[in-house]
């Protein structure tokens, strides 16, 4: 693993980690710049990134214990890509959630941003 999506993967498991282990409802998008030109094998690679984080956000088990849908953490997680060069890329990362929360009306909301998400030679890789 290598490159953004370690960047990424690492940002999200240090991020989940302070909601205490419950599961995951995440949507995941990967934009690019309109003015940024982007290949057909980037365009699949991009698909496959978006999967692979996906699965893995969704898909893993991060306590043993059981969440009906409804008590699940809802976030999107958003990998802008501003720019592509010979195999690297620069962009942004957005994260948001909303928690729910037995005892208040409005859910606990995080969002977090990272402005500068760089990364070289980027493959993907199932995780796990």
């Amino acid at each position: 693993m290598n490159g953004l999506k370690k960047i990424v993967l690492l940002s999200l498991l240090f991020w989940v980690n302070n909601f205490r282990a419950q599961e995951l409802n995440c949507q995941v998008s990967i934009i690019t710049d309109v003015n940024t030109e982007v290949t057909s094998a980037e365009k699949e690679l991009f698909e496959q990134l978006k999967r692979t984080i996906y699965d893995f956000m969704n898909n893993t088990k991060w306590t043993d214990d059981k969440f009906k849908v409804e008590e699940r953490i809802n976030c999107q997680l958003q990998l802008q890509i501003n720019t592509i060069n010979n195999g690297s890329y620069t962009g942004s990362l957005q994260i948001q959630s909303s928690r729910p929360v037995a005892i208040a009306a409005t859910p606990q909301t995080l969002i977090w941003l990272d402005l500068k998400t760089d990364a070289a030679a980027l493959t993907v890789a199932p995780v796990v």
